[in-house]
């Protein structure tokens, strides 16, 4: 049973349908969802751990972070109030997810991929495919 699930958000359809796939998930198995948005600061010069100034959102506060907004506005319409948005940022979106889901424990991952053709083609492209490959639990990916 998953207590603990996260998902990562960006404000893609594509991780709309996660969040959709991700309350459902918890309200079957009466665990809780974090919506994490990764902002990307890209290749920054001093070594970096994977994710940086990790930071809970209320909800009024999702409103200017891709996807978190969307994510949150997608559970209360569903009734579904067991979630929490985070924000963090990171050189690699996917590393962040990792070590995020590592540091905080979380027992599921769900994300969307917006490749569509196949699984091999999911399997080699995307941020979705890395977590995929390397997380230390169970991983959903949504499309």
């Amino acid at each position: 049973m998953f207590h603990k699930i996260l998902c990562a958000t960006d404000g893609s359809k594509a991780a709309d349908h996660a969040a959709m796939t991700a309350i459902e998930l918890a309200r079957e198995t009466g665990g809780e969802v974090t919506f994490l948005n990764v902002e990307v600061i890209p290749g920054a010069a001093v070594p970096r751990p994977p994710y940086w100034d990790a930071m809970e959102l209320k909800p009024e506060e999702t409103k200017s972070k891709a996807g978190l907004n969307e994510a949150a506005r997608l559970a209360r319409e569903q009734k579904f109030d067991r979630f929490h948005c985070e924000s963090a940022h990171a050189n690699r979106v996917a590393d962040a997810i990792l070590a995020f889901a590592d540091d905080r424990h979380f027992d599921h991952i769900v994300v969307g991929t917006d490749v569509r053709g196949g699984f091999e083609r999911v399997a080699t492209s995307s941020v979705a495919s890395v977590v995929f490959g390397q997380a230390r639990c169970p991983v959903t990916i949504v499309h």
